[in-house]
């Protein structure tokens, strides 16, 4: 997958304090980002991921088109014991909002590379902006050109939503004969709605019999 090289090269120039990820899988991912941040940085890892719940959830593998191989949380937990690292297993459609929940942001890098699916990809999205910083990033996973299947991957997502986006350079091919990128969101884009927001008295409101 040499297009998360792209990601591994803005941890070393940019050295992120705190890291989450959506979708840990092996954790080989979380400990390349942690390791490109330089072996004395103090990095927070935060992973999300289904791991063997995946076994309760019917037709799962086929919604979210997941061809990876089965790895157990404990699996992780031993590959990351060196890291300082805080795991969460289970449905990120449910797990994510409740952990973001109250939460300021704090998160310098997001990473989203969980479920396939649009509805996924666009739930784990819009709840990450939540917490992460003004000068971080979210990196989105599964950016497909040529897809055939409808509504998978991250172009469906981004297509629909008013945040700007980069994708980037790099691709990677798929079996299917389609091609897969990262989008890059940086934070300091990304419009605060909050700051826009004007007292109901003071609103202009069209008034049709005006």
């Amino acid at each position: 997958m040499n297009r998360f090289n792209q990601v591994y090269s803005w941890c070393e120039a940019h050295k992120p304090k705190v890291i989450l990820e959506v979708g840990t899988w092996n954790g080989h991912n979380a400990a390349r980002m942690m390791n490109e941040c330089g072996k004395d940085a103090k990095v927070k890892y935060i992973g999300f991921d289904l791991w063997e719940d995946i076994d309760e959830l019917e037709d799962f593998n086929a919604l979210e088109n997941n061809a990876k191989s089965r790895v157990t949380e404990e699996d992780v937990r031993k590959y990351l014991k060196s890291y300082d690292i805080e795991l969460i297993r289970g449905n990120t459609r449910q797990t994510l909002p409740e952990y973001v929940k109250g939460k300021k942001p704090f998160v310098d890098l997001a990473v989203i590379d969980g479920g396939h699916s649009q509805g996924t990809i666009k739930s784990d999205f819009l709840t990450v902006l939540n917490v992460v910083r003004p000068n971080g990033i979210i990196i989105l996973d599964d950016y497909y050109y040529g897809c055939h299947i409808p509504k998978m991957g991250a172009q469906t997502v981004m297509c629909n939503i008013q945040v700007p986006y980069t994708v980037l350079p790099v691709a990677d091919g798929c079996k299917d004969g389609s091609i897969i990128k990262l989008v890059q969101v940086n934070m300091r884009d990304v419009p605060n709605i909050n700051s826009h927001d004007v007292p109901e008295e003071r609103a202009w409101q069209f008034n049709p019999a005006a």
